[in-house]
C-alpha cells in the first residue's frame, strides 16, 4: 500500500503524458485521407490518418448522413501509440497489477488470524466484500466529483484511492504488529 500512495501520482502522470496527443508532433505530408461512401446506411465515411514523429498514429473518423446533411456529422478518434508507449503503458499497468497482489496476498492471512474459527467465515466475508462494494464501488463517482470541481486537474481523482490505501496501509501497520505480538487463536 505504501508504494501505491506514493507511485499512484507518478504512474497516472507518466500514463497520460504518453499518450498526449498535444505534446506530440505531427509529421506534415504523411497523414492520409480515405472516403467511403456506404448505399445501404447512407452515410460517407471520410479517415485522416495523422502520424507522429513518435511512430503514434492517430485517425479521425467523420461520418455524415449524405441523404440529410443537415445532420451534424460523428466525429471520432482512434489513436494508434508507437510500440515504445505501448510498452510502457503495459508495464505501467503490470506495475498497478503487482500492487494489488501485494495487497491481496496477504489479506487471507491476515483476516484468518484476526478471527476465531467459529466466526471467522462470516467475521471475514460480511467487512470484506462491504468494505469493497463501499470503497471500491464508490471510487468511480468520488474520483470524478473530484475533477469536476473548478480548477482541479485530471490527477485530483487520484486523491481518494490515495487516501483509503492510506488510511488501511495505517490500520494494517496497527492491527498487524497486535496479531502478531499475540499470536494466532
Amino acid at each position: 500500500m505504501l508504494l501505491g500512495i506514493l507511485l499512484y501520482m507518478p504512474i497516472y502522470k507518466n500514463m497520460y503524458a504518453l499518450s498526449d496527443l498535444s505534446a506530440k508532433t505531427e509529421i506534415e505530408g504523411f497523414g492520409t485521407i480515405n472516403k467511403q461512401i456506404s448505399i445501404p446506411t447512407k452515410t460517407s465515411t471520410k479517415t485522416i490518418t495523422h502520424i507522429l514523429t513518435d511512430g503514434t498514429q492517430w485517425n479521425e473518423i467523420i461520418k455524415q448522413n449524405i441523404e440529410d446533411e443537415s445532420i451534424p456529422p460523428v466525429v471520432s478518434k482512434e489513436i494508434t501509440l508507437a510500440q515504445k508507449e505501448f510498452w510502457l503503458l503495459i508495464l505501467f499497468i503490470t506495475i498497478q497489477v503487482l500492487f494489488v497482489t501485494m495487497v491481496y496476498g496477504p489479506i487471507a492471512a491476515f483476516l484468518v488470524e484476526l478471527f476465531p474459527t467459529r466466526i471467522r467465515y462470516t467475521s471475514m466475508s460480511l467487512p470484506y466484500h462491504i468494505g469493497n462494494g463501499v470503497f471500491g464501488g464508490l471510487t468511480p463517482f468520488i474520483a470524478t466529483s473530484l475533477t469536476s470541481l473548478p480548477g482541479a486537474t485530471p490527477f485530483d481523482g487520484l486523491w481518494y484511492p490515495i487516501g483509503v490505501a492510506s488510511v488501511c496501509f495505517v490500520i494494517g501497520l496497527v492491527y498487524i504488529n497486535k496479531t502478531h505480538q499475540q499470536g494466532v487463536n
